[in-house]
């Protein structure tokens, strides 16, 4: 009789619970009581305190459905499309899910949790409506996938039907003889190495015993990449499923361009299956390469952490590691997510780290990593050594852009890249130049991925002649044929400044770099640079017909 007479007491209560009731029990007002149980903040705590025991008492709680149609506004967004069989309504579907995949788990899971801890609704009815969404959404971004695939697959098919109409055949070269495969010990005797005219090296010699680790040290453009490039190559088994090795490079543009070059040097080998994992692209497509089962894995070290996290990479028979640009790397807070990778490699055999410097940093890594390391300097020849004119001219901070411009025009400029040190100014520098009539656009890491592969692939075809970034976002862009290197900003290490003017002067061209120098200690840092690289910088400035001139 007891628990009869409870469950009507409670069915009453139940049935008095409105927000009128519970204003009258509180002895507030009904705008109140809203207030306060929407959490927004009252000038006395104890009129709070006594409508939460109110609301508690009358097992009233808020609903959401009622807010969002009284208030007109449900923060709700509809997409509407002809037809998921256009190739453009496909990729705008594929671009669209994973932002809506991730913001309506958190709006779902925020608006259940909120019901369940406020009583009208059960953690078992959110977690089986939560299942029935998801069994409904994966298959709809499932066939908006094979729809894109699809459209993709037929018109890569249309292109290779047409070459081949063309009858082009690739041949080798008479009395050509291919390397073979070789294990372990790793030689190189008098080796020489170029890219079309331009030789990177000549006559290297290299001895590393099977089961020894070297880092290697080398300026930009001298062949590291195909350096640890072409003996992981070698080592691979192209009818291998397990991933044998893994590339980590400090950028997204990095991690594709070392990816663009291993799948070259692979050209010959089928059945070597290459990877690239990075930050800002969907993570969907790297997990269906990634049930591919790639021999090779060239990946950012914090997107190959969240995929080793998702255990959707499988590392346990990795024998080679590679750290690319590792000074770089470890400076720009990669260490924790570094040494978490390393760790988790227990299979690991060899550790190959390659850096234009060898930093505090890299010298920690490996004395913690490396057993009996071997240091490998690649010294360019005084015939090999990129031909750059330095210059520094000084400006005020409000007439450098003009300053840069004038340059352009008066120097006949027609591929230029800028480095500022912060995102904002690079954004700033881009406006600045283009009020001055110069084309010019810029990348930095809060641009999204697509449009900064845009922007370097405008640059690369020569149909944008200037070109602005930061040092981090430049990572991994190889261009051959930059006429002019600006420093708008004077670079805040030594190590990037080599980097940035190693943009120009290649392929045996005159390269000039200018750095804006706008105050003392701006000055004063371009001194201790040109101390520490050894490189001549020459005071210039502009003539009343804007020509530059030496001081």
């Amino acid at each position: 009789m007891a628990r009869t007479t409870d469950n009507a007491s409670a069915s009453a209560t139940s049935a008095n619970s409105s927000i009128t009731n519970v204003a009258a029990l509180a002895n507030v007002s009904i705008a109140t009581v809203s207030r306060v149980l929407s959490g927004k903040r009252t000038k006395d705590d104890d009129i709070a305190r006594r409508v939460r025991a109110a609301a508690a008492h009358l097992n009233y709680s808020v609903n959401y459905a009622a807010s969002a149609l009284r208030s007109t506004v449900t923060n709700t967004i509809g997409l509407v499309i002809p037809t998921a069989n256009d190739p453009f309504c496909a990729q705008l579907l594929d671009e669209i899910e994973p932002v809506i995949d991730v913001d309506s788990q958190q709006l779902l899971l925020g608006i259940g949790g909120a019901m369940v801890i406020g009583g009208s609704m059960s953690l078992g009815d959110l977690v089986a409506f939560t299942g029935y969404i998801w069994m409904i959404t994966d298959p709809m971004r499932i066939l908006g996938n094979l729809i894109n695939m699809l459209t993709q697959a037929i018109t890569s098919a249309e292109k290779l039907f047409y070459y081949e109409d063309l009858g082009a055949e690739i041949r080798d070269k008479e009395h050509t003889e291919f390397p073979k495969p070789f294990r372990g010990h790793v030689r190189f005797d008098h080796v020489t190495f170029g890219y079309g005219d331009e030789t990177v090296l000549r006559d290297l010699c290299l001895d590393v015993p099977a089961g020894t680790t070297c880092a290697i040290m080398g300026a930009t453009g001298t062949g590291k990449t195909f350096a640890f490039g072409i003996p992981i190559i070698e080592h691979i088994e192209p009818g291998s499923e397990e991933t044998e090795a893994v590339i980590l490079a400090p950028t997204r543009e990095l991690a594709m361009q070392i990816t663009a070059e291993l799948r070259d040097l692979c050209v010959y080998l089928p059945g070597v299956r290459i990877v690239c994992l990075y930050g800002g692209a969907p993570i969907g497509k790297q997990i269906d390469a990634l049930k591919k089962h790639p021999q090779i894995v060239v990946a950012t070290p914090g997107r190959l952490s969240d995929h080793m996290k998702r255990r959707t990479v499988k590392l346990d028979n990795v024998k080679t590691v590679v750290l690319d640009e590792a000074d770089r790397m470890l400076d720009m807070g990669f260490i924790h997510d570094v040494t978490r990778i390393l760790d988790k490699l227990s299979s690991r055999r060899n550790l190959g780290m390659f850096s234009a410097t060898i930093s505090r940093e890299v010298m920690d890594i490996s004395w913690m990593y490396q057993r009996d390391p071997e240091e490998i300097t690649v010294q360019a020849k005084e015939e090999n050594k990129p031909d750059i004119a330095q210059y520094r001219i000084d400006v005020g901070q409000n007439d450098k852009a003009h300053v840069m411009a004038q340059i352009i025009r008066a120097e006949g400029h027609e591929r230029v890249m800028a480095f500022c040190n912060t995102k904002g100014m690079t954004e700033r520098l881009k406006a600045f130049l283009m009020m001055e009539g110069l084309e010019a656009d810029c990348i930095h890491g809060d641009i999204p991925q697509k449009k900064r592969e845009a922007v370097m692939a405008r640059f690369r075809r020569g149909e944008l002649p200037i070109f602005v970034a930061t040092d981090v976002a430049a990572r991994g862009i190889d261009v051959d044929d930059v006429d002019a290197v600006f420093n708008y900003d004077v670079p805040l290490e030594n190590e990037y400044y080599v980097h940035r003017i190693g943009r120009t002067g290649r392929a045996k061209r005159r390269g000039v770099a200018y750095t804006l120098v706008s105050d003392y200690p701006s000055g004063m840092r371009l001194d201790e640079i040109a101390k520490f690289t050894g490189n001549e910088v020459k005071k210039a400035h502009l003539d009343a017909e804007g020509k530059l001139v030496e001081d």
